[in-house]
């Protein structure tokens, strides 16, 4: 997959979501402009994967999610934002695969580094 920071109007929504949502890495706690690649299947489980260039963490969010949701925190009060790779925080290798909600995530990037999540 290959990721960049994408500019113009067609990257724009997911860009400005993420940047808007998660100004910090919620695993490296650094601010940051995450680059972005999109996986299309010929299913419902399209995904932006956005990735951490700080510490190459990646994490993903549906496409309807994220269009839908744009400036309406409500709708991800659910689970709904995958860990994909935790990049070089090893130590928090055991998140890999899980599913936070963007209120979890947010919570995380703005608590002073403890080492492990739970």
């Amino acid at each position: 997959m290959k990721f960049e920071r994408p500019t113009g109007f067609g990257g724009s929504i997911p860009r400005n979501w993420i940047d808007n949502n998660l100004p910090r890495c919620p695993l490296c706690k650094t601010p940051s402009l995450w680059e972005m690649a999109m996986e299309m299947k010929f299913t419902s489980y399209n995904r932006y994967h956005f990735r951490c260039p700080n510490c190459m963490a990646i994490i993903s969010a549906s496409v309807p999610s994220v269009s839908k949701a744009f400036g309406l925190h409500s709708v991800f009060a659910s689970k709904n934002l995958k860990i994909e790779s935790v990049g070089n925080n090893s130590e928090l290798q055991h998140l890999v695969g899980a599913e936070y909600s963007l209120e979890v995530l947010q919570e995380w990037a703005r608590q002073i580094h403890e080492g492990t999540k739970k």
